[in-house]
């Protein structure tokens, strides 16, 4: 099965390296076809939060240069001008395609992480599910702490990349078009079950500074945010309006395990 690997990010250079290791291991050792498709580029929005309070590069795009220098990936598309999150991601797409890949496989370079473990399992368990066409995975959400997380973000990140059709582009942040004009939305698709892979997702753990930034690019992208800052405690909470809007409860906050030493 050859697979490709469609990234992007943006000064995500905190959680580079994990985020790309055990793709590069895999590239280099498994018997599996790995090909690493990269986009580097600054959504509207969040280009629009830069102008308030400007970004200094953080080294991400140099690390992602020198990576294709050493022909680790197999492209990088750098981005001169903002673009919408579903067109940059398109933007990986074309080398991929190029060399008839079977998996389309979406990774977030700025907090998904997976072992090898977990990837292989998941290679497998899409083996052994021929009737669907994408997957969604089940991420461990972390929030407030390292520690700390939440269940039940599950979301596609996995197509097959030439059936029915030969994947085309995105048509939004998470969702393909294939050759023909049939969206996924149409298709049989399945989530991984966490039995099968749970992997780390540092989706609302950082500095003040970037989760405050997130809130706001999530509240131009997607008009509203599930969490929000409070500023008497300085610290990120639950935005328990928008759960109480949306009919749904606010999630466990949930505790991991510490290993012993």
């Amino acid at each position: 099965m050859k697979i490709g690997i469609s990234g992007i990010g943006y000064q995500c250079a905190e959680h580079l390296s994990e985020v790309l290791q055990p793709w590069l291991d895999l590239r280099a050792t498994s018997k599996q076809e790995i090909l690493i498709s990269l986009a580097y580029g600054v959504f509207p929005e969040v280009y629009s939060l830069s102008q308030i309070n400007p970004d200094r590069p953080d080294g991400s795009l140099a690390s992602l240069r020198e990576l294709l220098f050493q022909k680790r990936i197999d492209t990088l598309f750098v981005s001169p001008v903002p673009k919408y999150e579903w067109d940059l991601r398109t933007c990986t797409l074309p080398s991929l395609l190029q060399r008839q890949i079977d998996l389309l496989w979406l990774l977030d370079l700025q907090d998904e992480i997976y072992s090898i473990d977990e990837i292989q399992r998941i290679v497998n368990f899409i083996e052994r599910h021929k009737e669907a066409v994408w997957f969604k995975v089940n991420f461990k959400n972390y929030a407030f702490a390292m520690d700390s997380y939440i269940e039940e973000f599950i979301v596609p990140r996995i197509w097959r990349a030439r059936v029915p059709a030969a994947v085309q582009r995105f048509h939004y942040d998470n969702s393909v078009t294939y050759e023909g004009g049939q969206k996924q939305e149409t298709l049989p698709n399945t989530a991984i079950p966490r039995s099968v892979a749970f992997p780390k997702h540092l989706s609302w753990v950082g500095s003040p500074e970037y989760l405050k930034r997130k809130i706001r690019f999530q509240h131009l992208h997607y008009g509203t945010c599930s969490y929000r800052w409070d500023e008497e405690s300085d610290s990120l909470q639950f935005n328990e309006d928008y759960y109480r809007r949306a009919g749904k409860p606010v999630p466990t906050v949930y505790k991991e395990e510490l290993k012993q030493v």
